[in-house]
C-alpha cells in the first residue's frame, strides 16, 4: 500500500511538472514604475561618443507587487523589455544646429532594485540599435519603434522577485551604456522617454 502510495505522489509531481513547462510567459508590466520616466545620459565624450545612462528612484519608494502565479510553481526568467519614446537634448546640443539623423547602440543595460535588506540586479549587452530622427516641431529627436529585451537567469530571478514581492518600500534604479554614431553631438546629454516597459516571468519550474 505505501508502494502504490508513494508511486501515486511521484504521478502527480511528474503531471505537475509537466503543466509547470506548459505555463506560457506572464507580462507582470512595469512594477518598477519606469513608463514615462527618462533615462538620461552623461555628456557625451567625444571621439567614442558614448555616454551612461540612468534612471533611479532616488529614494522614493513603491509597494510590492502582488501577481498571483499559477499552480504555485516558480518562475526561473525574467525578461525586462522597454521601448523609447522621444530624445530631449541638452549640454552643448541647446546651442547648436544637430544632426537630422543618428544612430544610438546600447551597449550594456542594467536593471536593480532593492528594499531595506535585500537587492538584486541583473544585466547584459543586447547591443540594440535605435535611429533618432530630428522633429523639428517637437525640438527633440523621435526614438524608433524597436524594443530593448535583457533576461536573467534561474538564481537571479529568485532573487529579484522576492525583493519585489516581500518586504516592502522597494526602490529601483536603471542604467546603459550608449554609444552614438555621429561625432558632433559629443559634449551633448540625451534624456530617453521610456515607453511600453514590461517584465515577463517564464521557463516555470
Amino acid at each position: 500500500m505505501k508502494r502504490l502510495s508513494l508511486m501515486a505522489v511521484l504521478s502527480v509531481s511528474a503531471a505537475l511538472a509537466g503543466c509547470a513547462r506548459l505555463i506560457p510567459p506572464v507580462p507582470v508590466g512595469d512594477p518598477i514604475g519606469l513608463n514615462g520616466k527618462q533615462l538620461v545620459s552623461s555628456a557625451l565624450v567625444p571621439a567614442a561618443v558614448t555616454g551612461d545612462l540612468t534612471y533611479s528612484t532616488n529614494g522614493s519608494t513603491f509597494g510590492d507587487f502582488t501577481e498571483k502565479l499559477p499552480l504555485d510553481v516558480k518562475p526561473t526568467t525574467v525578461e525586462f523589455r522597454t521601448g523609447f519614446g522621444t530624445v530631449d537634448l541638452g549640454g552643448a546640443c541647446v546651442a547648436r544646429a544637430n544632426p537630422p539623423v543618428a544612430k544610438v547602440t546600447l551597449q550594456s543595460l542594467k536593471v536593480r532594485v532593492s528594499d531595506a535588506v535585500k537587492a538584486a540586479e541583473f544585466s547584459a549587452s543586447p547591443n540594440a540599435s535605435l535611429t533618432l530622427t530630428w522633429n523639428a516641431a517637437q525640438g527633440k529627436y523621435v526614438a524608433s519603434s524597436e524594443v530593448v529585451s535583457i533576461k536573467s537567469g534561474a538564481s537571479t530571478t529568485a532573487a529579484f522577485l522576492e525583493v519585489l514581492t516581500t518586504g516592502g518600500a522597494n526602490q529601483a534604479s536603471v542604467t546603459a551604456t550608449i554609444r552614438v554614431d555621429q561625432d558632433s553631438l559629443a559634449g551633448c546629454t540625451l534624456a530617453f522617454t521610456v515607453r511600453d516597459p514590461n517584465m515577463i516571468l517564464s521557463d516555470f519550474r
